[in-house]
């Protein structure tokens, strides 16, 4: 009697340990603790039942029933069981009712032989049958149990062929059907099907081999082909040790393994453990969604037992360590113990998550002025705020909640209480971090990232948690965006992207007015919900395409606040309509035109320029970051299609005319996704290596012929001109006809342009004897000048490159090939400085020119332009006119 109450005892504080529920207490209840009355200690009767589902809504404390505390009754030490089970650790005393030990296996033994059988899925009576005599593999592949049961003993090859799979198998549970589709595999289970037995090893660190220690044998039969892959079945014999690795014919790996000593088990106490193990299955594998229904299903309706623990073995979701405890086990018995208590672990882990979620939802309920003012605690809500959610709750809760105005004011309530007030991420200044961050992702761009650790290296040494606006200017696919996000990276800050291009409402930005029907936070209080704290990276994209056409208002003054750090720190919505807190926001800004961008703006913003790559950081990029995602897009492995250098020098200089890398992306991806998907259409091969001559056949003939001397010609010139793509060069060309003396240019061009043609010419006509123009009459022809391409051309830097054109056609003296030039000029013949000297450089670079001349001004800018492209081009400083002049055309005919 004193080992019935004390088995009693240990169940239920197994149970005492997981979280209050309900179908938890009924687990208690099944087992119920000692009573001490005036005649001693004496039992309660366990009463048969069928708990609810588990009910996790709240967390609550166990109903138990009326009995004396744990510490009115205390109990011998409890000796640990071998394995030691992990999941529940068991607590112990001294008992007075009896001073003998009691293990842990009796005591679940106790417990569970009071405990009514489960009726069935079907009704009735559950009766497990112990001995496991309904046929198939014993289960523990015991000698001991096969004479008590009289099945024929197991067989036991000392090695076998072995094949690592990703799950364990347990005998008896059913046979598997296995598909194999690679060669080493096909070649494993085909020494299998000639010997019969194969070993099947989860991956782990058990073995040198890199198997797990404790694995299956299994029996190999019925091989079939099913949609062209070879297939075998599986049916799991016996748990076997491996104790090394050997050779079998034709190199098969196979392993030497020994077979654990095993125990018989009683049957009844595997009876007992069944029906523990089919109740705390029943009643809480809902708390776990990895539990297939079959499998409940299967348990359930299961009357042997050693099925039954294998069953359970093999399908819960336990660890690979639990695994191999489970499959080392000595007997069904030990194992089905193992089972139980790893179940009630397993459960009581999933129970607690579940509570917490549900106590976690209470909090977030704006339902109750206790949930409000609950989750206004936890967002760090200012009282000044928390004061207008009040109020604007009382409204609401004494409307009618189907009134569309209630509707309105809880929206603005979760609006409120939604966007972040106090929660916000540390900032990591690790500068050697951010460093290979940045390194990382991007090639090139040394003054960009530079700048960048700078910026981060000044925030570390003042400390400062301010934000700040950084503008990212430049051409397109050089790496804004996704410095931005590596910024965020290094800092460990959240970050957001905001698009402004084609914005034309400030109300996008500010949010519309409560009054108005579905009005709305603007874009920025979304951005900073999205982000779910008050210090995020806001990208905002595109700033310079943002649309001022419209009647709504200027979004470049509704972003003059919000980017100005002495003023957004009481931005204010129109919908929320209080005061938020923009201060600790790092706000990026990219854009292609930063003259687009309206000065007030620009003065608010600490300006980081990007500039076009070289070829070379061109093949570095596509080596390091472009192929080797291209090839996972497309389905490819590096032995199947690798590009060489000579194909993408090719693809970056005959295919694409770019500052940035999109179209070099675009073009790698379009011949890697050809390869792949002639493989299927035309049966192709592979190619494996891609050189330079097999590029035309997967992307056609070359758009460009670059690394070609540009032609210039009479009356003829090239220029170079910064836009958003980064450099671009254009031709003047100049004819005359017979005339008045009149300049005719195009409307298009644009005052600029105009101004440098008139100055131009003007300095050609006061200066033509120096420029063998002394007995030309400019009365009687007219000057045409185009540009190509056409377009309006922006900027004061064509004076000297017109005047070149303009003397060529009068003269007849043609412009040197493979020159380009750049720079203002006066009535006096001074070259004036230019602004963006890299671009133009490399583009000259980048369209095959050989000579590039530019303001003597601007030679302190020659250090920003790529070692690569200096020493591919000359670069000649000039004053003035005078030294353009003999550089500029060919000699004159003898």
């Amino acid at each position: 009697m004193t080992k019935t109450i004390l088995a009693r005892l240990t169940l239920a504080a197994f149970a005492a340990t997981l979280p209050g529920s309900a179908a938890w207490a009924q687990t208690v209840a099944r087992v119920v603790p000692a009573a001490v009355s005036a005649a001693g200690v004496s039992g309660a009767v366990a009463v048969p039942l069928r708990a609810p589902a588990l009910s996790v809504s709240a967390p609550s404390a166990l109903p138990m029933p009326d009995a004396a505390p744990l510490s009115a009754v205390t109990l011998p030490a409890l000796p640990i069981p071998t394995p030691m089970p992990s999941a529940v650790p068991l607590s112990a005393g001294s008992a007075r009712a009896s001073d003998a030990a009691v293990s842990v296996q009796d005591s679940l033994k106790n417990a569970s032989r009071d405990m009514a059988p489960l009726p069935s899925p079907g009704g009735g009576s559950r009766h497990f049958d112990g001995a496991g005599s309904r046929g198939g593999a014993s289960g523990d592949g015991s000698n001991a149990l096969a004479k008590r049961t009289g099945l024929v003993p197991a067989p036991a090859p000392a090695q076998a062929p072995v094949l690592a799979m990703t799950r364990a198998f347990f005998p008896g549970v059913r046979k598997i059907r296995l598909a194999v589709d690679t060669s080493d595999a096909v070649a494993v289970v085909g020494a299998a099907l000639r010997g019969g037995y194969m070993i099947a090893a989860t991956v782990g660190r058990g073995t040198d081999q890199g198997h797990n220690t404790m694995g299956t044998l299994m029996r190999v039969s019925l091989p079939s082909t099913e949609d062209g892959k070879f297939t075998v079945v599986m049916e799991p014999i016996r748990p076997v040790k491996i104790t090394g690795y050997a050779k079998e014919e034709g190199g098969i790996p196979a392993a030497k393994v020994s077979y654990p000593d095993t125990t018989a088990s009683s049957p009844e106490r595997l009876k007992e453990l069944s029906s523990v193990a089919v109740h705390i299955l029943d009643q809480f594998a809902s708390l776990d969604p990895e539990i297939d229904a079959d499998v409940v299903r299967d348990a359930l309706a299961e009357t042997n037992a050693h099925r039954l623990t294998n069953l359970l073995a093999q399908e819960l979701p336990f660890s690979d360590e639990v695994k191999q405890r489970l499959l080392a086990s000595p007997s069904i018995e030990s194992r089905l113990q193992t089972v139980v208590l790893e179940m009630m672990g397993h459960f009581k882990e999933k129970s607690a998550k579940a509570s917490d979620q549900a106590e976690e939802g209470k909090k977030g309920n704006i339902d109750t002025p206790e949930g409000l003012k609950a989750k206004m605690q936890a967002i760090g809500m200012p009282e000044a705020i928390r004061e207008i959610a009040r109020k604007e709750f009382d409204k609401l809760s004494k409307m009618n909640p189907k009134d569309p105005e209630a509707q309105k004011l809880r929206g603005y309530i979760e609006w409120l209480t939604d966007v972040p007030w106090g929660q916000r991420t540390e900032d990591n200044f690790d500068i050697a971090r951010a460093k290979a961050i940045l390194d990382r992702d991007h090639a090139g761009l040394e003054k960009v990232k530079e700048r960048v650790l700078e910026f981060l290296a000044l925030r570390k040494k003042t400390g400062s948690k301010k934000g700040a606006i950084l503008a990212f200017t430049g051409p397109p696919g050089v790496g804004k965006t996704s410095i931005a996000g590596a910024i965020a990276q290094a800092l460990g800050r959240r970050f957001v992207r905001l698009s402004m291009g084609g914005v034309h409402d400030e109300t996008a930005l500010r949010g519309h007015g409560r009054t108005y029907l579905g009005s709305m936070p603007g874009e920025i209080m979304r951005q900073m919900k999205a982000a779910g704290v008050v210090n995020p990276l806001m990208l905002l994209d595109e700033v310079d395409k943002i649309g001022r056409n419209g009647n709504q208002g200027d979004p470049t003054a509704a972003l003059l606040e919000i980017l100005d750090p002495a003023q957004n720190n009481t931005f204010r919505d129109r919908y929320l309509d209080v005061p938020y807190d923009l201060s600790e926001v790092l706000f990026v800004v990219t854009s292609n035109e930063l003259s687009n961008i309206p000065e007030p703006l620009r003065d608010r913003m600490e300006i980081i320029e990007f500039d076009g790559y070289t070829t070379l950081e061109k093949l570095a990029i596509a080596e390091k970051h472009i192929i080797p995602q291209k090839l996972d897009v497309t389905g490819l492995k590096p032995a199947e299609a690798s590009l060489t250098k000579g194909a993408i020098r090719r693809i970056i200089e005959g295919y694409t005319m770019e500052a940035g890398v999109r179209s070099l992306r675009e073009k790698i991806e379009a011949v890697l996704r050809k390869i792949s998907a002639w493989t299927e259409t035309r049966g192709e091969k592979a190619p494996g290596l891609v050189d330079e001559d097999a590029v035309e056949k997967y992307l056609g003939v070359p758009r460009f012929s670059p690394r070609e001397t540009a032609q210039n010609g009479v009356g003829v010139a090239t220029g170079l001109a910064v836009n958003a793509y980064g450099g671009s060069t254009l031709n003047v060309e100049v004819s005359r006809e017979p005339g008045s003396g009149q300049l005719k240019l195009r409307k298009q061009f644009g005052d600029d342009i105009e101004d440098s043609a008139k100055n131009a010419y003007k300095y050609v006509k006061q200066h033509a004897a120096a420029l063998g123009l002394a007995d030309f009459d400019f009365t009687k022809i007219d000057l045409d000048i185009n540009i190509t391409p056409a377009g309006k051309v922006d900027g004061p830097s064509a004076g000297g490159l017109m005047v070149t054109a303009i003397v060529s056609a009068l003269t007849g003296r043609p412009v040197r090939a493979g020159l380009a030039m750049t720079g203002e000029i006066t009535m006096r013949g001074d070259i004036l400085p230019i602004g963006g000297l890299k671009q133009k450089v490399m583009a000259a670079h980048r369209m095959g020119y050989t000579m590039v001349i530019f303001p003597f001004a601007n030679l302190k800018d020659i250090e920003d332009i790529p070692a690569e492209v200096r020493n591919g081009i000359t670069l000649k400083a000039v004053k003035n006119y005078g030294e353009i002049f003999p550089e500029a055309l060919e000699p004159a005919a003898p």
